[in-house]
């Protein structure tokens, strides 16, 4: 069996690049925003360079390589007008799907900038899952069971964690199970959208476009969230000034099809660095055999 600091270094790098899954699940449900999920408050994980300049508040038109964006400057409806629009949305889907009974949620998870290439175990880091979520909700709101596997093709980095009777279970990392009960919930689909607006306490823009997505009309919300003093995420000498986020809403069911994010680099350039695409949403009946034997009697 190999080592613990082995596993533990493992999830941290596993946990950061992929956003969804079981960590990610539980993320979502709290609805955590993601500068909290890549720069958590410890000295030990996150570091501000003061010595870097952040004067010019401008973002410079990045250059246009791969993976590479450019952030709309076009004149937008305000944005309370936006975040009332967003809301009518999130809570349409939200009222159809989070209704007592098994809840499924299918993802794709790209990654397109790894800390590293390897693992500390020299393993290739995975820069694509695909990602399950079955989820038993009562009349409350709150999860009963649950289940997230997290394929990445690899038996070493894909994880399966089963939630019951309060408590998780990491059956692919033990160490990482949770010791003590906890209410798990799931509020929200919108993958912590309108969370991370209301912590900005009203200093996000948020901009607004129609567009089509794989044949079917969404709503794009797109957001930049500039650092007070550039970052490096973990002990990396990867450096970071902001986040650009775009939102995928369907116009119809108001569900979210898909989420990009993007680093913004102290030189101006915007770079894709995540997508995670919702496949499935739907409410079920039981979810199959395969699954329902994840749970003890």
């Amino acid at each position: 069996m190999k080592n613990k600091p082995v596993y533990f270094s493992l999830a941290t790098v596993f946990i950061l690049l992929v956003l969804a899954g079981a960590m990610a699940q539980r993320t979502l449900a709290q609805g955590a925003s993601l500068r909290e999920v890549l720069f958590p408050p410890s000295d030990s994980e996150t570091t501000a360079l003061e010595d870097i300049s952040t004067a010019n508040n401008k973002l410079p038109s990045p250059s246009q390589g791969q993976n590479s964006t450019s952030i709309d400057t076009k004149p937008q409806e305000a944005t309370d007008d936006v975040i009332a629009y967003a809301k009518t949305l999130i809570e349409k889907a939200d009222k159809t799907y989070l209704t007592p009974g098994w809840l499924h949620i299918s993802s794709q998870v790209e990654t397109f900038i790894t800390v590293s290439n390897t693992l500390p175990d020299g393993t290739p880091i995975p820069t694509n899952s695909a990602n399950n979520l079955w989820a038993l909700l009562d009349n409350a709101g709150s999860v009963v069971k649950a289940v997230t596997i997290d394929n990445t093709g690899d038996p070493f980095t894909s994880q399966a964690t089963v939630f019951q009777d309060g408590l998780w279970t990491n059956l692919t990392i033990p160490e990482l199970s949770s010791q003590e009960k906890e209410l798990y919930q799931i509020t929200t689909l919108d993958n912590g959208f309108l969370a991370s607006i209301a912590r900005t306490n009203g200093s996000l823009e948020i901009q607004k476009e129609e567009a089509e997505l794989q044949g079917e009309k969404v709503v794009v919300f797109s957001s930049v969230e500039k650092f007070s003093a550039p970052l490096a995420i973990g002990k990396s000498s990867l450096v970071v000034t902001g986040i650009y986020s775009k939102y995928y809403f369907s116009g119809d069911s108001g569900l979210l099809r898909m989420v990009e994010d993007y680093y913004i680099y102290p030189g101006g350039d915007i770079k894709l660095w995540n997508r995670i695409t919702y496949v499935t949403v739907e409410k079920v009946d039981f979810p199959p055999s395969e699954i329902s034997s994840y749970f003890t009697k």
